[in-house]
């Protein structure tokens, strides 16, 4: 098609500083990954008639949906180092005949800081909000 050379750069939104597009994903990648945590991996209490979670997929597809849009304008909204990834491998084998790629490798290397920053301090806020997660019981306790 028309389009077959078209790839989507990783890189900042135009007019937003390097460290404006960072702070945008550590903030973002941060609530994502503190509402993975305190959705998905929290213990049901005793005091609930089912087990069952049924909010927390749509508590983590908000904050995913809701941190890529606010932060698309700033950085493309990522929120995954893994994605980054994608983005600059696709960028570089998939560019304009001639054109260089769109995507330089250093890009992805601050990008990831910044979301394994964000990743980090979620767990570290989980860890302090969430302690009743963490008390050691022996395995073989009944």
């Amino acid at each position: 098609g028309p389009h077959r050379f078209d790839t989507y750069p990783l890189s900042r939104g135009w007019g937003f500083s390097p460290a404006a597009a960072g702070i945008g994903e550590l903030f973002f990648t941060f609530v994502l990954v503190y509402v993975v945590l305190a959705c998905g991996t929290v213990a049901t209490p005793s005091s609930c008639r089912s087990k069952r979670n049924n909010h927390a997929a749509l508590a983590i597809v908000g904050a995913c949906a809701g941190g890529g849009l606010a932060s698309s304008a700033l950085s493309g909204g990522m929120l995954n180092p893994a994605v980054c990834l994608g983005v600059v491998t696709s960028s570089v084998s998939y560019h304009a005949p001639g054109a260089p790629p769109a995507s330089p490798f250093a890009n992805f290397v601050a990008f990831s800081f910044w979301e394994l920053a964000g990743g980090c301090l979620a767990a570290g806020a989980f860890r302090r909000t969430h302690p009743a997660e963490f008390r050691s019981t022996p395995l073989l306790a009944k």
